[in-house]
């Protein structure tokens, strides 16, 4: 397996016996998938409708995403957070379902996978495995989709960068755990998920009952892990992270997906775990399709840098975290006065947390103590704080030098990075 998949979830989950978070997000008008997943009586799968509910055409279509972003990426978080206390230790898988006839159909499947495979690696510092499917529209619509997709797929740099250490400032990055399955019709596509549902429902529920967090450790052999994973597991996940293998286009009905997918399409699996994969190669570019011209719209319109739409606090915070531990100080600083002036006097307090960690590692030490007291000052002027609130405010005022307002504050926190 190649070194870049270190960053997926599903890689860094597959030694252990946990379920598979399959968080589908629905771009359909009419949210025709729910109907696929009929057979998932247990809420096995996280369903989200992501719609205007109104006629959106093709100018309007950007700014709609962008407006309608936030409710994806909190259904996501509410969601995953939900699921690891379940037991799945963040393996996730997300799939994206429109139909490329619609203009802002066309719109979300071209740009929100890169916007949820982000936000999920600020959350966790791992990847998503992502499947974009599309149905319907004629050939212009596959040929717009496929032009806006190109670029993320074979020419921006991918998640491997910041995870070994290497993010640049205002740098958005491409997942290799991202493919495309496009069908001309709903039948072939529904086939396709409604031929997975009872697996994901059947592997779920073993896993629940066999819940096993933790590998006993030592070397990590993939091939053994594969093996493992043949024992029990239904869906072969994993085939999506192996991307020297997994292709970025599947065409239905032409390309069966499924014998990747489902582990009993390929008995040969039993002897050798690569059986299904080591005969594949991923494309090295889309020439063959000769779609002409450059379709980047990742920040045209209305867009800023990060992707990160105006007013969602949750994920700008997601971010400055993020880049505060790639110390990009200066970044950090630009993103918490965006965040602190959409919000106003009523801003969250973290916000002048996370300026004076920063101004602490530019050395500006008078700033950052100046931020921590209003910071502690913030936090104290709560009606009712939360014992969590009393352990911040004691760790503050240890920074602070004030031994009396932490030991009455609570017990204390282990403190994070600032030590001036």
């Amino acid at each position: 397996m190649p070194n870049g998949t270190d960053c997926a979830a599903i890689l860094q989950t597959e030694a252990v016996c946990v379920p598979t978070q399959w968080f589908i997000i629905d771009c359909t008008t009419s949210g025709r998938a729910a109907q696929w997943l009929r057979a998932d009586l247990g809420n096995a799968i996280d369903y989200l409708h992501l719609t205007a509910h109104h006629d959106v055409d093709a100018a309007a279509a950007k700014a709609t995403l962008i407006a309608l972003r936030p409710k994806a990426l909190h259904a996501l978080y509410e969601a995953h957070d939900r699921r690891v206390r379940e037991g799945t230790k963040g393996r996730l898988v997300v799939w994206v379902i429109a139909d490329l006839a619609e203009p802002l159909g066309n719109r979300l499947l071209a740009e929100l996978p890169l916007d949820v495979a982000q936000a999920m690696f600020w959350k966790t510092g791992t990847v998503p495995a992502v499947i974009r499917a599309a149905v319907g529209g004629d050939e212009s619509d596959r040929v717009q989709y496929l032009k806006a997709v190109r670029d993320q797929y074979f020419s921006m740099p991918d998640f491997s960068l910041p995870y070994y250490g290497n993010h640049e400032a205002g740098r958005l990055y491409a997942n290799e755990f991202d493919s495309t399955l496009l069908s001309p019709t709903d039948e072939e596509l529904r086939a396709v998920v409604e031929h997975l549902v009872p697996l994901h429902v059947d592997e779920s529920h073993f896993a629940k009952a066999h819940l096993q967090r933790h590998s006993a450790g030592g070397i990590f052999v993939i091939e053994e892990v594969m093996g493992q994973s043949l024992r029990w597991r239904k869906i072969d996940w994993l085939a999506v992270t192996a991307y020297p293998y997994f292709r970025r286009l599947w065409q239905l009905p032409q390309d069966d997906v499924l014998e990747l997918l489902d582990y009993r399409r390929c008995p040969a699996r039993a002897k050798d775990p690569w059986a299904a994969l080591k005969d594949r190669q991923r494309e090295k570019d889309w020439h063959h399709l000769d779609l002409d011209g450059a379709a980047n719209v990742l920040l045209e319109g209305e867009e800023q840098a990060y992707r990160v739409t105006p007013g969602d606090h949750e994920t700008r915070l997601l971010l400055v975290e993020f880049i505060a531990r790639h110390q990009l100080h200066a970044d950090v600083l630009r993103q918490c006065e965006v965040g602190r002036l959409e919000a106003g006097p009523d801003a969250d307090p973290r916000w002048i947390k996370a300026q004076a960690l920063a101004y602490h590692g530019l050395g500006d030490e008078p700033r950052a103590k100046g931020l921590l007291t209003e910071y502690r000052q913030r936090l104290q002027s709560r009606s009712d704080p939360s014992a969590q609130t009393l352990d911040e405010i004691g760790s503050i005022a240890l920074m602070e030098g004030d031994f009396a307002t932490a030991l009455s504050g609570g017990s204390l926190p282990m403190i994070e990075t600032y030590t001036g």
